[in-house]
């Protein structure tokens, strides 16, 4: 996909390529180029590749979107886009959940359901039941990040909108309120009540409470205070689901068990891998890799024979600053806060309700993902790389100085063109290559479990010159 959004910039440019004025965009190219030697000497340089692929692909996105949102508005059909989404989403989610507190589906309904979504769990624990919940994604926190993500944009398209979309967005956001609330997850928990506060201060400060209706507002608090209401006597009253929400809170006076104690092994762990590699890091897509040389023991422990190896830390600041080196962490790092002080700068001054509105709502967007990434991996995931992608795009084109017309002219655009196409074009490749690999890993560990020797031979095709271990 972004060869051949590049293909389109080709096209667009083809008699000149410019580049953004704005320095925090030149930032991020630099960040882009900063990468090639962490690459280059990477403990797999075939993961680092793959990795660095994606990260390329994801700014050629943005470059894209940024054009496009200097030029005209997108704000509807991305808010929009997300509704839609958001609502599928939901309905998969309330579909799952059916499965498990129903039994008037026919066996070979079930049996359908569960090769689309995993098996249904054997476990009558109501948090053990929540893994089954997690929509179109790959795991139910994912899904519950998302909503929060979302939410933002919920919130104000219930209010610019009208009509049809506004009465849509009113009905998402409340029923996006029960996955956050009912899948369990703790750190959504967490950031969304710390985002809440955070956001409330901020409107508050700004003066945003003389743009507030009294009959919406009064609304509005009405539906809070009976979700609540209704949310704590669902929990008082139901003995499995209260003893689920008590179980949940043991973290918060011993962390010596669970994934919070996990989460901790893996953090310390981390540093003096930064530590030792502040320059260039380990290599993009390489802490799995790197991670046992720093921790020598198990951090779950094993079950049937099975060894855990934990891929991620479970938080993209110190997995960033371990793979890339600090200089690049820094860049992508500054890249973000500029795009942050921009909306601020907007949201204060800003006296247009819907452009103060628009500022607050991706605000609150980038304090949630900012959050999401210190308890879990959302730069691994293509919704929350998209989502991120545009939101940045459309912070670095809220002010009138993102207009095309205050660019940058290259010269030999032709050459540019030549060498870009010639690089995204090799890292396609490679990301094919390693695809193909991943395919006869799979195989390899299907025939594994049936104690097959053809295991043997899928391990040998997927190792190549850009794949091994």
């Amino acid at each position: 996909l972004s060869t051949l959004a590049l293909l389109a910039l080709v096209f667009h440019f083809r008699q000149s390529i410019y580049l953004p004025k704005q320095k925090g965009i030149l930032l991020y190219l630099v960040f882009i180029l900063s990468l090639i030697p962490s690459c280059v000497y990477a403990i797999n340089p075939g993961k680092a590749w793959s990795e660095y692929a994606k990260i390329v692909s994801f700014f050629v996105v943005f470059l894209m979107a940024y054009g496009l949102f200097s030029v005209a508005d997108f704000k509807k059909v991305f808010t929009r886009s997300i509704i839609v989404f958001a609502l599928l989403s939901l309905v998969v989610g309330a579909f799952q959940l059916s499965f498990l507190y129903f039994d008037f589906y026919s066996e070979e309904t079930l049996i359908l359901a569960q090769n689309w979504f995993g098996a249904l769990p054997d476990s009558l624990d109501l948090h053990q039941k929540s893994y089954f919940i997690k929509s179109l994604f790959a795991h139910r926190n994912l899904f519950a990040q998302l909503v929060l993500l979302s939410m933002p944009f919920f919130l104000y398209s219930s209010i610019k909108e009208k009509g049809f979309w506004k009465y849509l967005a009113i009905l998402t956001l409340v029923v996006a309120c029960i996955p956050i609330v009912m899948l369990f997850v703790r750190t959504i928990w967490i950031i969304a009540f710390v985002v809440l506060i955070i956001g409330g201060a901020l409107w508050l400060i700004s003066g945003g409470i003389k743009y507030l209706n009294l009959k919406n507002s009064l609304i509005a608090f009405v539906f809070v205070a009976v979700l609540t209401g209704g949310a704590y006597l669902l929990i008082k009253k139901n003995e499995s689901i209260h003893e689920t929400f008590v179980k949940q809170g043991y973290w918060l006076n011993d962390q010596s068990f669970g994934s919070v104690n996990e989460r901790l092994v893996m953090w310390k762990a981390t540093l003096p891998m930064i530590q030792e590699n502040k320059l260039l890091g380990v290599g993009a897509g390489n802490w799995a890799i790197a991670f046992p040389n720093y921790y020598h023991q198990e951090v779950r422990k094993s079950k049937n024979g099975m060894y855990y190896q934990f891929q991620r830390p479970h938080n993209d600041y110190l997995q960033m600053m371990a793979e890339y080196g600090l200089i690049p962490f820094l860049l992508f790092f500054v890249f973000v806060i500029i795009a942050f002080a921009k909306l601020l700068k907007v949201f204060f001054k800003e006296t247009d309700l819907e452009r103060k509105l628009w500022a607050f709502s991706l605000l609150i967007f980038l304090l949630a993902y900012a959050g999401i990434s210190m308890f879990s991996y959302p730069k691994e995931r293509i919704e929350h790389n998209l989502l991120l992608t545009f939101v940045l795009a459309f912070a670095y084109t809220i002010t009138p100085s993102s207009t095309l017309t205050n660019q940058w002219k290259l010269p030999f655009p032709r050459m540019i063109i030549l060498i870009l196409i010639f690089a995204l074009g090799a890292l396609s490749y490679h990301c094919y290559i390693m695809y193909q690999s991943d395919v006869q890993v799979k195989k390899a560990y299907q025939e594994r479990a049936l104690g097959s020797q053809k295991q043997f031979t899928h391990f040998k095709k997927a190792k190549s010159y850009f794949y091994n271990t």
